[in-house]
C-alpha cells in the first residue's frame, strides 16, 4: 500500500507534465498503474482469503474526487484511451458538475500519476474555531444587539 496523506492534510498542487512533447497524454501502462492505486486507497483488500475490502477513513470530499478520478481513468481505458477531454467531461457531468470540476480533474489526475501520495484533498474542517470566538467581534455584536433592544424600547414607550 502506497504512503498516503489522509484528508486533514492540504492538497498541494504543484504543476505536473506527462513525459514526452507539451501537452502529451500518459501512455496506457501509467493509466492501468494509476487505476490500480485508486482502486487499493477506496478500495483496500481484506487479505487474499477474504472478500470483499476494509474500510477507509477518507473524508467523503476526499473520496468523492479520488472516485471520479477513478471513473474518469476507468472510462478513459475502457473505450481505448482516446478522447481524454471528453472522457473528464462525460464524468463530471454525471455527477452533476461543470467545466471548472473537469479542469480540476484532469489536474488532480496528472498530480497522481506523477506522484500517488498526491490526493485532492480539501481544507474542508480545517477551521475549529468559530469566527465568533474572536471577543472583539463578539462584543461588537453584543453591543449593536443592545442598542437594537433599547431603540426598540424608546419606539414603544412613545
Amino acid at each position: 500500500m502506497p504512503e498516503f496523506s489522509r484528508a486533514d492534510d492540504t492538497f498541494h498542487h504543484v504543476p505536473v507534465l506527462m513525459p514526452g512533447p507539451p501537452g502529451a497524454l500518459p501512455p496506457p501502462e501509467i493509466i492501468d498503474d494509476a487505476i490500480k492505486k485508486l482502486r487499493a486507497i477506496l478500495y483496500p483488500s481484506q487479505g487474499p482469503n477474504s472478500k470483499g475490502y476494509k474500510h477507509t477513513d477518507l473524508n467523503l470530499v476526499l473520496r468523492g474526487r479520488l472516485e471520479l478520478t477513478l471513473a474518469f481513468l476507468w472510462l478513459y481505458a475502457g473505450e481505448g484511451y482516446t478522447e481524454w477531454g471528453k472522457k473528464a467531461d462525460i464524468i463530471t457531468k454525471s455527477a452533476g458538475k461543470g467545466a471548472w470540476t473537469s479542469c480540476q480533474l484532469h489536474q488532480w489526475t496528472i498530480a497522481f500519476m506523477k506522484d500517488s501520495a498526491n490526493l485532492p484533498n480539501a481544507e474542508y474542517g480545517k477551521f475549529t474555531e468559530s469566527i465568533l470566538d474572536d471577543e472583539d467581534l463578539a462584543q461588537e455584536i453584543h453591543m449593536h444587539l443592545q442598542s437594537l433592544s433599547l431603540l426598540h424600547e424608546i419606539h414603544d414607550s412613545r
